[in-house]
């Protein structure tokens, strides 16, 4: 099962169970949304590595789409950003979106998003194996990212000043919430990684669920 399709899962189970939660289930949505994109653009990204040329279809793209989401950007409606990026990456030429200069806070924000779900549905006891995978897989890849966010000029300070919380929030999840020690952190980001440096979220699934099994124990080899 993929990432996608465990957040999807998650978000059907929270709807049948307190349909109530509206906010929650949006807000776990638009996680949903924009890490498609995500795993979207990273898969472009590649293509990009090996390929200097800019297509047709991107140079229209970028000419069409960019304006809106700088717009979306500057008015600070991250979650509608979200939605526009979800719906843009369906779209002809949007391998083009990874070249467009605040993908990478979006990334952050999206995942901060599900490290601030995993951490309130931890303190409220409402944690499952399904939001905590969600939580701690966000946190691993917060945590471990190589964007050098500090010295990014596409970061304005307070686009900084919030990733620093999620980097904190996720520091959180893992440190006081899960009790994991740096070595065990760190451990458990080296036994989850994709060959190609990307956090494995199927893995980080397996310990969390043997992690409820064991009575909320961490083993990690």
């Amino acid at each position: 099962m993929t990432l996608t399709e465990n957040i999807k899962n998650t978000l059907q189970k929270l709807w049948n169970a307190d349909p109530r939660r509206s906010q929650i289930i949006l807000t776990l949505l638009l996680a949903f949304i924009a890490c498609t994109s995500i795993l979207t653009t990273r898969l472009f990204m590649y293509r990009h590595i090996h390929q200097k040329d800019i297509s047709a279809a991107e140079a229209a793209f970028e000419e069409m789409y960019y304006p809106t989401l700088d717009r979306l950007y500057e008015s600070g409606d991250l979650a509608e950003l979200q939605r526009e990026v979800g719906r843009l990456s369906m779209q002809e030429g949007a391998s083009a979106l990874v070249r467009w200069p605040h993908i990478s806070y979006l990334h952050y924000y999206t995942q901060g998003t599900m490290v601030e779900y995993a951490c309130s549905a931890f303190a409220d006891g409402n944690d499952t194996v399904q939001t905590l995978s969600s939580g701690v897989w966000a946190a691993l890849t917060i945590l471990f990212k190589q964007d050098d966010f500090e010295n990014n000029e596409n970061f304005s300070e307070s686009d900084r000043e919030a990733v620093r919380k999620y980097v904190d929030e996720a520091s959180r999840l893992l440190t006081i919430d899960l009790g994991l020690t740096s070595e065990q952190i760190y451990a458990l980001h080296e036994a989850c990684l994709y060959d190609n440096g990307e956090v494995n979220y199927e893995k980080v699934q397996e310990y969390i669920t043997a992690y409820y099994e064991r009575n909320r124990v961490f083993e990690i080899p």
